[in-house]
């Protein structure tokens, strides 16, 4: 069996214990990071989503209200929601682009179906188009709607499994702080 001088194991184990204090140290850090990304990227980012969802659904509420009936009460609705629904998208890019692919990517598409639907829809609010027109071509409308309730779910999956992944990721770094641990342990043990 080797046997180390006895210099040599002293500084073999003070390298070890300096070992053992760090790496708790550069685990929690990695840790804070992730955790950090999500309260202060996913969260967020999951939360505009939802008003998305509501503000679409809404919209759509103010502007077949509108066309079924006529009164100006559902052009307000549409116009206020539109409002709302494109600052809570403006909040959301920012969040999208640091959050990365496929998110920001599925975010610009958003914008790109935003603007397309409000061409459509805004001439019949400030009267521009007519009713009628505006039916003739619903169903175009109708699939831009879809498409961009659609992405917007997307959207919410992609933050979602991005969540799963540091989640995931949280959990792979304390077991392998653990298991480096014990193994520094036993090092220093055997030293």
């Amino acid at each position: 069996r080797f046997h180390p001088p006895p210099a040599l194991a002293s500084v073999l184990v003070v390298v070890i214990l300096a070992s053992l204090a760090l790496v708790p140290i550069v685990i929690q850090i990695r840790i804070r990071e992730l955790r950090t990304e999500l309260r202060s990227l996913a969260d967020p980012a999951r939360a505009l989503v939802t008003e998305l969802q509501m503000r679409l659904a809404m919209e759509a509420v103010g502007a077949r209200g509108y066309m079924l009936t006529g009164q100006q009460s559902y052009v307000t609705i549409y116009r206020e929601q539109r409002r709302a629904r494109a600052e809570a998208y403006a909040a959301l890019l920012p969040l999208a682009e640091r959050l990365g692919p496929p998110i920001d990517v599925e975010a610009r598409q958003l914008g790109t179906i935003f603007r397309a639907a409000d061409s459509l829809v805004a001439p019949v609010m400030s009267d521009q188009v007519s009713v009628e027109t505006y039916i003739e071509e619903l169903p175009e409308r109708e699939a831009l709607f879809t498409r961009a309730t659609s992405t917007v779910a997307l959207i919410d999956r992609e933050i979602g499994n991005l969540t799963v992944t540091r989640q995931n990721a949280i959990q792979a770094i304390e077991r392998g702080g653990v298991l480096l641990t014990s193994l520094l342990v036993l090092l220093a043990l055997a030293a």
